[in-house]
């Protein structure tokens, strides 16, 4: 089995720890060197300070190493008009897939709007967490790991992506709440699957996924921080998400599988 790709990845997260360590030593001393139960703003602070370093280290990583699949829009991303229109979008079918999604919850009776008044001040920052974290996750795990993977092939590249994807997303959930974690890990790989999908579709670029992710991440952003909807327990948590995450539940799965059914036949519409 040929190991450079697993090493070139593995260099790339020592790095982008040494680098970033000083800060996440820093803010933990801030809170008393105590990990977990984190606040929504605690939690946007350590992820967005991580999330600063690493498009210089695979900038750095690039450059030292030679990668030529890193010379061309910088793993896949574009800045030309058609990047626009790819990353507009992907947010709105991002949007309206969350419309769809929860919107079908509620008329179902699983789930009670609440009616909060949402601030458009959070309306415009979640929108800014959105396409910060769209673009950084889209540039490291559908632009860079996708890409070193490719020795193993599309789908080989595809699948272990995915499933760092969705591993690292438990460094952030308090101890007392991994159980739970655990039952995202399937919709986290397939969520994975799904941006390789639109990155497949787009032709390697990599902003009809990162317009997606930011939909995604705008929507919940909005949603979790007004705490604009209640479950009341009537429909079982296998269903609409275990834990309260949505990607845990069979509907969240579902959601995911309309939304690549989405791409195909947009692009098949299209093209």
């Amino acid at each position: 089995m040929n190991l450079a790709p697993l090493l070139l990845v593995l260099v790339f997260l020592v790095a982008t720890v040494v680098l970033w360590l000083p800060i996440g030593v820093l803010l933990l001393g801030r809170r008393g060197w105590q990990w977990g139960a984190f606040t929504f703003a605690e939690k946007l602070q350590w992820v967005l300070s991580l999330y600063l370093v690493i498009p210089p280290v695979l900038w750095g990583l690039a450059e030292y190493l030679g990668l030529s699949f890193a010379r061309s829009g910088f793993y896949g991303l574009r800045v030309d008009l058609t990047g626009g229109v790819q990353l507009l979008a992907g947010l709105g079918l991002g949007l309206l897939g969350l419309v769809v999604l929860f919107g079908g919850e509620v008329l179902l009776g699983w789930a009670q709007w609440k009616h909060p008044s949402v601030a458009l001040g959070l309306i415009g920052s979640a929108l800014g967490v959105g396409i910060g974290v769209g673009a950084v996750e889209e540039l490291l795990f559908r632009g860079f790991m996708v890409q070193a993977f490719l020795p193993y092939g599309l789908w080989g590249a595809a699948l272990l992506s995915s499933a760092i994807f969705a591993l690292l997303h438990l460094i952030w959930e308090p101890a007392g709440t991994r159980c739970h974690a655990l039952f995202q890990l399937p919709g986290l790989g397939l969520m994975g699957l799904v941006l390789v999908w639109a990155v497949i579709l787009a032709d390697g670029s990599l902003n009809l996924a990162w317009g997606l992710h930011a939909g995604w991440v705008w929507g919940m952003t909005v949603l979790d921080t007004a705490g604009a909807l209640d479950y009341p327990g009537q429909t079982p948590a296998w269903v609409t998400g275990i834990g309260g995450k949505p990607l845990a539940g069979m509907l969240g799965l579902g959601f995911l599988g309309l939304t690549a059914a989405t791409l195909w036949a947009v692009h098949w519409y299209v093209g």
